[in-house]
């Protein structure tokens, strides 16, 4: 028995991980967390940066949302 999914198939099946993709990823969060440990000040500097600029860019979307009301 075949259940039928929403949308389209071909979409479906280009957001799947595969496993090369899986293998990237954990190679990426080994090294990230490896950098991190070994030099923590540059780390949590990095990891602060960042969730602020991701802070910021959220606010400014935010704010522009609001100007067009």
């Amino acid at each position: 028995m075949e259940t039928q999914l929403p949308g389209n198939k071909c979409s479906l099946l280009r957001s799947v991980m595969n496993l090369l993709d899986l293998i990237k990823a954990t190679i990426a969060c080994g090294v990230s967390a490896f950098l991190i440990y070994s030099f923590p000040v540059i780390g949590q500097v990095l990891i602060i940066g960042l969730l602020s600029l991701l802070w910021l860019s959220y606010a400014h979307r935010t704010f522009v949302r609001m100007l067009r009301r």
